[in-house]
């Protein structure tokens, strides 16, 4: 499957994650929300392992250190996004703003580390990108 389906998956979750989160009322605790998200998607995760996997034998676990760091982003993440529309974050620029100013950085990281390459489409859409960054955040107040 293209990996572009992939992407709609998350671009579909990030929707629901984004509005979900902007519905939580602002004097409920963001780690306390944080835990019970966390713990809901392990179960997601789990009852997704059991249903859609077929058993392999035995799982090398010490080849799944990188989810460790994975979870620590995810609840950064969260953490992040709770605490921002707690403070009055708006729904529609926080999300663009995080995911443009991540993609400015993850850029750099591919091709440093991982000898990722862009066509020059891509590195207008990378230069639009930063152009907007720079425009969502400059009216912003805090």
């Amino acid at each position: 499957m293209h990996w572009l389906w992939f992407a709609g998956l998350a671009s579909s979750a990030f929707i629901a994650f984004s509005v979900m989160s902007k519905m939580v009322p602002t004097n409920l605790s963001a780690h306390v929300g944080s835990v019970v998200m966390l713990f809901s998607a392990a179960c997601a995760a789990a009852a997704s392992y059991l249903f859609f996997t077929k058993p392999e034998g035995a799982v090398d676990w010490t080849s799944y250190w990188p989810f460790i760091f994975i979870g620590m982003a995810i609840f950064g993440i969260n953490l992040g996004y709770a605490m921002g529309y707690a403070a009055g974050g708006p729904i529609g620029l926080m999300p663009a703003i995080v995911n443009l100013s991540a993609m400015v950085i993850l850029i750099g990281v591919g091709a440093v580390f991982f000898k990722e390459t862009l066509t020059l489409t891509q590195w207008a859409g990378f230069a639009l990108g930063c152009v907007s960054v720079y425009l969502m955040t400059k009216g912003a107040t805090t």
